[in-house]
């Protein structure tokens, strides 16, 4: 069982050197690397979420803190500064465009862009014309509240490809653009997914297209 943030800062790091926090530091970005490349295959994509990736970002989060407070200094790795400018530059986000699909039920991309506060929604498939197409509808979701989200569910530390050797199956990517220059955030996958991609298909509100997608699919071991 996981204990709370400040539960683990009492055990662990509490009083304890510099060096000693460091230690910690590193084996809780072990641990996190190795949730982050812990890929899920389609079948189990919409269980119940684990809140043990996000429980070790808090603790990690703790740490570092904890390691300011006993005189140390954190220098975050190239990765971490990339994700950093991305959380950093999160208000500047004017477009996200997401892509799913398969051979057997063809491909649908849904794009998210805003305006003031307001977030818009279209659809279409992967060869439709997107200058050509209107607005969308108004989605029940706020510009901040999507935003929010994108936050706490650490896209930004998703890897840019996740894959799993099965034939045919399910390929998807994410595109997240931004309005001042920052380069897009991409991340995709071929019947491989990231720990937390049924709650980023939550958030956007297309967690029950996906699903039903994979339930009119025909089985992968029967497709020759």
């Amino acid at each position: 069982m996981m204990i709370s943030p400040e539960d683990y800062y009492e055990q662990f790091l509490k009083g304890k050197s510099a060096e000693k926090i460091l230690k910690i530091i590193e084996d809780l970005k072990y641990e996190l690397n190795r949730l982050t490349n812990a890929k899920k295959d389609r079948y189990d994509i919409n269980q119940e979420p684990s809140n043990e990736y996000s429980l070790t970002r808090e603790y990690l989060d703790r740490a570092i803190n904890a390691l300011k407070e006993a005189g140390g200094i954190y220098t975050p790795s190239d990765e971490e500064q990339e994700c950093l400018s991305y959380v950093e530059n999160i208000s500047q986000i004017n477009k996200i465009k997401f892509t799913s699909g398969g051979y057997f039920g063809g491909y649908k991309t849904t794009i998210f862009t805003f305006a003031n506060d307001k977030v818009y929604v279209k659809t279409m498939d992967i060869y439709a014309e997107e200058d050509l197409m209107d607005l969308g509808g108004e989605s029940s979701i706020t510009k901040q509240e999507l935003l929010e989200g994108i936050k706490n569910l650490h896209i930004f530390e998703w890897k840019a490809h996740y894959y799993a050797h099965i034939l045919d199956g399910n390929q998807w990517d994410v595109k997240i653009e931004f309005s001042n220059g920052c380069k897009p955030f991409i991340s995709s996958g071929s019947n491989a997914y990231p720990y937390n991609y049924h709650d980023f298909l939550v958030l956007l509100g297309l967690a029950r297209d996906e699903l039903m997608n994979d339930l009119n699919k025909p089985d992968d071991k029967e497709v020759k």
